[in-house]
């Protein structure tokens, strides 16, 4: 069951459109996420034997994938929410992090004592394990590039840059750092780690770093950039959310969120860039959204245990969420998908009566 703020009762569609503050583009067939967000817990994904330590969605926001304590991989088929495929590594060791490649056809993982990155590949319907690449450290975060060239990790000694090359990753370049997170920006030209209590900016080519912010008063656990790349946020162990506004190629601050009763784990991005979710220890999940220049919590989402990840899928219909409970948690956006009929060539910007809302259609 989803808490907090809920979206206003409407008498019709026509209604509910005329209510919400956003420009309607003027032509094709699409889908916009606008006004009010209200999520609603749709499934519960139960089968792992221990702690969900990530999750990640497949690019076509078909699978979802989750590793676990337990030592196994699961991919679960969203829209089912229907357990599809087992990966066991060869060692039974605790899976940490799990990522899809851009182009859906590989996929990594991290297992604990073993220290290694594991590359997966898929086809059609089966995953095959290619490659091992071992490591001097341990593993604390890791990402694809957008634009699928690279893969990045950060370790509690190093950062490191991997590329795919004949079915191996093979090294590339490192630098020294206790790095506890990081994103790549949508343009897949620089990185944000969080580096102890700072936020750095680095290039992605040379690693080197572009920037230098303290961010916090305590670690950070995770960052991510806004799909327009206006904003960094980070979550940190000091309980807060840093919001980072660019401005002349440099991030400064724009606003901080202190809702939270405990650390925050996740943070993640709509691809509006007008909408944040937060995950935390305090056992509870945040909707922000931009109102006003500024970010604000609209919602209030409750789960069991502390959380580890919280991530919305890639057409941002879903949300979901992996904790120390087992299990992964499912919310769906009920509130404001609207479709736009391939008949509206051009449309001004509407004004706000009922008048002008009659070609919304609520799905």
């Amino acid at each position: 069951m989803a808490y907090g703020s809920q979206e206003p009762i409407y008498k019709s569609a026509s209604q509910k459109c005329a209510h919400l503050d956003a420009y309607i583009p003027t032509s094709g067939l699409q889908h916009i996420i606008l006004g009010y967000l209200t999520w609603e817990q749709a499934q519960i994904l139960e089968g792992h034997d221990d702690c969900v330590n990530s999750i990640s969605f497949s690019p076509n926001g078909e699978y979802l994938a989750s590793g676990s304590g337990d030592g196994t991989i699961k991919i679960w088929s969203l829209y089912k929410g229907t357990f599809k495929f087992l990966l066991t590594p060869e060692k039974q060791d605790r899976i940490y992090l799990v990522a899809f490649s851009p182009d859906n056809n590989y996929f990594v993982s991290t297992s604990g004592w073993e220290r290694a990155i594991k590359l997966w590949q898929r086809k059609k319907e089966r995953f095959s394990l290619l490659h091992t690449h071992k490591v001097s450290c341990h593993i604390r975060s890791l990402a694809f590039s957008p634009d699928g060239k690279y893969l990045i990790y950060g370790s509690d000694q190093l950062l490191s840059k991997l590329q795919i090359e004949n079915n191996q990753l093979r090294f590339l370049r490192g630098r020294e750092g206790n790095v506890s997170s990081l994103a790549f920006s949508p343009d897949s030209k620089c990185i944000a780690c969080g580096q102890e209590n700072k936020l750095i900016i680095r290039s992605v080519g040379s690693l080197k770093r572009l920037q230098t912010i303290q961010a916090h008063e305590n670690g950070i656990y995770s960052v991510v950039f806004s799909p327009d790349q206006k904003y960094v946020a980070s979550g940190s162990g000091d309980k807060t959310i840093t919001i980072w506004e660019k401005s002349n190629d440099q991030y400064v601050l724009h606003q901080t969120l202190k809702d939270h009763a405990g650390s925050v784990t996740s943070v993640s991005f709509l691809s509006d860039s007008k909408h944040l979710v937060s995950g935390s220890s305090d056992g509870t999940i945040k909707i922000w959204q931009l109102n006003n220049n500024l970010f604000a919590s609209i919602q209030t989402l409750l789960v069991q245990g502390s959380n580890n990840q919280t991530h919305f899928s890639p057409d941002g219909m879903y949300l979901a969420c992996c904790s120390s409970d087992k299990n992964i948690k499912i919310w769906k956006n009920q509130a404001t998908e609207l479709m736009l009929t391939s008949q509206l060539e051009e449309r001004e910007e509407p004004s706000h009566d009922q008048n002008n809302s009659q070609a919304c259609v609520i799905l």
